[in-house]
């Protein structure tokens, strides 16, 4: 089975200002195979040793560069909770190459193509 390399793709992107590939790169890191990462403000202000404002130019920037989305999630008190971030593959354009080598084997089983009853 075969899953896509996110921190290899957030690597290869260009066009970002320093904090935003520092960003982007832990959102990759953070991400599972749909491209989604649930992290917090202070998280990656922590995990990136920028300030909590860089990091909240910084999605700013990769949002408005269409890098990724950001939706915001809410507590039952009323409050912001953890933000959950999609990345979007479709920021980088790649030639049918570097897609091959965008994917990596996953260790998960490969599922059988028939149940026990033959079905």
């Amino acid at each position: 089975m075969w899953e896509f390399d996110w921190q290899f793709w957030a690597h290869r992107l260009t066009g970002l200002t320093a904090s935003e590939g520092l960003v982007v790169r832990e959102i990759a890191f953070l991400a599972d195979w749909r491209g989604v990462a649930l992290a917090s403000n202070n998280f990656l202000a922590r995990s990136t040793g920028l300030s909590s404002r860089s990091v909240a130019r910084a999605k700013k920037g990769l949002e408005t560069k269409a890098v990724l989305s950001v939706v915001p999630r809410w507590r039952a008190d009323g409050g912001q909770g953890i933000s959950r971030y999609e990345l979007n593959i479709k920021a980088m354009s790649f030639s049918s190459s570097e897609t091959k080598s965008l994917m990596v084997e996953s260790a998960l089983p490969v599922p059988a193509r028939s149940n026990k009853l033959g079905q």
